[in-house]
């Protein structure tokens, strides 16, 4: 026990470091290209961000074992986990780019060197997106529960869901998860920080110099960068995407489909369910009480661990004793799913919002329309496509939940990313991979329709458009 906390401390280190180092190349490579290649190489990044955990980790840790690396240690679990964390670092970064002041960067590179003007100019005006990126990486990473226990290290996180397990012991497994707790709020009020800084630093400059960068040489050429990023999302996407492909040619697809049919209900339902509580609840805060700064305190579930939670809501349930209707049922674990993943589309839809016209809302409230009308003709119109987006981001991390899982489902509920999880520890790689591949398909389909219902609308109101032009005026 004593040495899981420097142990936990360490490897969120080493891994918010890796993903920091990763993350600034490839934003020097994003920054820097067309936009063709820009919006390939976001795609990417996000793919890598939203790739299930257990997934990277059984596919890094059958490499491993194949080729003798020692996959059971720290630097190696803490190296797998940089993989999917240094996307963040990347949109940090390249978001706060977009603000930077033009005139600056052109003068640096009249006056400067290649390397001084990124070391002098560049990095230390998105040194406050940088050093969030990093502090978020970090939160993330000390609160990872799935890659420390597949890489067998010796963490704070993984010592207190073994004791819980073999004890059942709630009180004593909060007490023990105070100091993680303790560091992730420090490392949250430091963010918070942060973001306070990013956003006196945007205020006065350009609204959008996202095209500013791309005149801007890098030190030794495009050509390396670009390289670089091409191996890293090779890294970060190859191995789960192999695992899958070598499973399905070694396993009947549809036989080991069928046999999980109970499973994959129960992820379904947990997803839907979940989607649907946190964006109702999300749209609910952000209309009653969008001025009470409520962002921190429904980022707190989503930052901190899964495990946690469910820690949590178990010490609630015992305490509620007989009233606590709830235990072991599916409201449970929609409940908890929803709590953990609701700053997402209130995320979404106070980003959305802030972009509204100001002169329109300002009118509105001149000629002092209803709220019910503001909301329904000027804001939800807004808000629309932001929330979709979002409650697909919602689905597909619920579905793929383990960490808040792994505590609460109830009987007879176990979720296909469970599953996979427990099945990792038994060498049964091409049921993983299957089950994976099915995992994969219900996550991606919400959002090929939500492209299709997009792209049909819009080609929709082209079309009218288009006809209203061609006819002639009466």
């Amino acid at each position: 026990m004593t040495s899981a906390i420097p142990n936990s401390l360490l490897f969120a280190g080493i891994a918010s470091s890796l993903a920091t180092v990763f993350g600034v190349a490839a934003f020097a490579a994003l920054a820097t290209s067309s936009q063709r290649i820009r919006m390939t190489l976001i795609i990417s990044a996000i793919a890598c961000l939203l790739t299930p955990a257990f997934l990277q980790a059984g596919a890094w840790m059958d490499f491993a074992m194949k080729v003798g690396l020692p996959y059971a240690s720290l630097p190696f679990g803490a190296f797998v986990l940089s993989l999917q964390l240094w996307p963040i670092v990347t949109l940090l970064l390249l978001a706060m780019s977009r603000h930077l002041d033009t005139s600056l960067l052109e003068s640096a590179r009249l006056s400067l060197t290649r390397a001084s003007t990124w070391t002098r100019v560049i990095l230390p005006l998105l040194s406050p997106a940088l050093a969030l990126g990093w502090v978020a990486a970090f939160i993330l990473a000390l609160n990872n529960f799935i890659i420390p226990t597949t890489f067998q290290t010796h963490v704070q996180i993984t010592e207190i869901y073994v004791e819980f397990q073999s004890l059942y012991n709630t009180s004593g497994a909060l007490l023990q998860s105070i100091p993680i707790w303790i560091v992730s709020m420090i490392a949250l009020v430091l963010a918070a920080r942060l973001t306070v800084r990013m956003r006196a630093a945007n205020r006065h400059t350009a609204a959008d110099s996202s095209s500013a960068l791309q005149c801007t040489p890098l030190p030794g050429g495009f050509a390396p960068w670009i390289l670089f990023s091409l191996v890293l999302l090779g890294l970060s996407i190859v191995p789960p995407l192999s695992r899958i492909i070598t499973a399905c040619c070694h396993e009947n697809i549809w036989t080991s489909l069928q046999l999980a049919r109970p499973q994959f209900g129960a992820s379904l339902a947990y997803a839907v369910g979940s989607t649907v509580l946190a964006t109702s609840l999300a749209c609910v805060v952000w209309i009653f009480c969008r001025k009470w700064k409520l962002e921190w305190v429904l980022a707190t579930p989503f930052i901190l661990s899964g495990f946690f939670l469910g820690v949590l809501l178990i010490a609630i349930s015992q305490w509620a004793g007989k009233y606590a209707w709830w235990q072991g049922t599916w409201t449970l674990v929609i409940a908890a799913l929803a709590i953990r993943f609701i700053w997402i589309p209130y995320k979404a839809a106070a980003t959305a919002h802030s972009r509204i016209n100001s002169d329109i809302l300002d009118a509105a409230q001149i000629f002092r329309l209803p709220r019910s009308s503001v909301l329904r003709f000027i804001e939800w119109p807004a808000l629309r496509p932001s929330l979709l987006a979002a409650a697909w981001v919602v689905y597909v991390l619920a579905l793929w939940d383990v960490e808040t899982l792994v505590m609460i489902y109830p009987p007879g509920g176990e979720p296909v990313s469970l599953r996979i999880y427990q099945l990792l520890h038994y060498g049964y790689d091409a049921q993983v991979g299957v089950l994976s591949l099915g995992l994969l398909a219900m996550g991606i389909a919400p959002g090929l329709a939500l492209l299709f219902f997009r792209s049909h609308s819009a080609n929709s109101v082209h079309s009218v458009q288009k006809l209203r032009i061609s006819s002639p005026a009466s």
